[in-house]
């Protein structure tokens, strides 16, 4: 019986090393290429997204680039015909994963501060809009697999740093 688990152990040691060499061997593989795309900010007011927005309620969308920061404006129109002029601010950060986020910094709606419900709603509409903008033009620049390393938000520009991964 002992001999019987000695064995299976030793079985199960020679199949762990032997998954272990084609990962190590796969991973030699990868090539990573460090490459920076800058997006302006007109290039990010004619995209898709912006000038097809998904909700028909939203007009007038339009992004700014500051300082470190993204504003959103855009009109919605509730459904009882009354039209809001909505702004929200966000400053974009890479996490430690290599994740492109956009943290929420405020919100108005007709020159006022928003209320919660009102910044939980645009929250939710507007906080992907830039960032899978972003996402999908350094898509079509690398053509491949990529990590954000860093990014910097200049009036009128975007600059992005990212490994671009390839075989």
């Amino acid at each position: 019986m002992k001999l019987t688990h000695i064995l299976a152990a030793a079985l199960l040691v020679i199949v762990g090393m032997a998954a272990v060499v084609p990962q190590a061997q796969a991973a030699a593989l990868v090539n990573t290429t460090p490459k920076t795309v800058v997006v302006t900010e007109a290039q990010i007011n004619s995209s898709y997204r912006i000038t097809n927005p998904i909700r028909r309620s939203v007009t007038n969308k339009h992004v700014t680039l500051g300082d470190g920061i993204v504003t959103i404006s855009a009109t919605i129109t509730h459904r009882d015909g009354k039209t809001f002029d909505v702004v929200t601010v966000w400053k974009p950060s890479i996490s430690a994963y290599g994740t492109l986020i956009f943290g929420f910094q405020s919100a108005t709606v007709n020159g006022q501060p928003a209320t919660a419900t009102d910044k939980a709603a645009l929250r939710f509409v507007h906080q992907y809009i830039v960032r899978d903008t972003i996402r999908d033009y350094i898509r079509s620049q690398v053509h491949g697999a990529f990590k954000y390393n860093a990014i910097t938000v200049t009036p009128g520009q975007v600059s992005i740093d990212v490994n671009v991964y390839t075989r």
